[in-house]
């Protein structure tokens, strides 16, 4: 399900006035199976969970047939009117939503194997326009996002290994995805700027400063646990 709603009024009759949005899904992804009564038997899979936690002291998961799908998203909007000749604004942002999902869901993937795909965001602006007189303007602006990109398997924290069972034609995966085992990407970004036009007669003179950082980690390396590969 989906809902939200939308909210705006003065604060300040005239001076000062709030926005603000806010909306939230709660949802289900669904999951096939399709090896599933073709290719592996019930049994086949009780033998693998059995073995696995047997052998290895690990548990291989089941096959859910759903699992949650989340998004959260909130807009705050201010706008203020300082006297005639100044005017600011702020603006927040912030969206955290994800959804678990089957990796190589072309074969029979445990839970164990599925991973969260989703990311976080927050970011603001704000602004000052002032008229100082009839021919000079200024505008000063301030800017930060931050963003969380999530790509982790549900089971990392177990440290084991992806593990992949060869049998009648298909493949059986249990364990934290190869691709999900360092997957980590994030950045940080600011902004800063600061201008002024003078208008005299048909043309503007425009003169300012402007700053901007990025710092960003990307971390993708496969097979940091390990892969595990049987024939049957």
């Amino acid at each position: 399900k989906r809902y939200g709603f939308n909210f705006g009024m003065p604060l300040i009759k005239d001076e000062l006035f709030l926005f603000m949005s806010y909306e939230k899904l709660d949802g289900e992804e669904l999951f096939a199976y399709s090896p599933f009564g073709n290719n592996v038997s019930q049994a086949d899979l009780d033998r693998v969970v059995e073995i696995t936690d047997r052998v290895y002291n690990y548990n291989a998961g089941g096959t859910p047939a759903g699992l949650p799908v989340d998004d959260e998203k909130i807009l705050v909007k201010l706008d203020w009117n300082i006297n005639e000749d100044h005017r600011a604004s702020f603006i927040y942002n912030y969206n955290d939503g994800f959804k678990l999902d089957q990796s190589d869901d072309w074969a029979l993937t445990l839970d164990s194997h599925f991973y969260e795909s989703g990311a976080e965001m927050s970011s603001f602006a704000a602004s000052i326009n002032s008229d100082w007189t009839d021919n000079f303007s200024t505008e000063v602006r301030v800017g930060h996002t931050d963003l969380e990109n999530r790509q982790n398997s549900l089971d990392a924290a177990s440290g084991f290994g992806e593990v992949q069972i060869r049998h009648n034609g298909t493949t059986i995966f249990l364990g934290p995805d190869d691709s999900r085992q360092s997957n980590e990407m994030n950045w940080e970004n600011t902004t800063f700027k600061l201008s002024g036009n003078y208008y005299l007669d048909e043309h503007t003179i425009t003169a300012g400063y402007e700053y901007e950082t990025l710092t960003a980690f990307n971390l993708f390396m496969q097979h940091t646990q390990g892969e595990f590969r049987f024939d049957s």
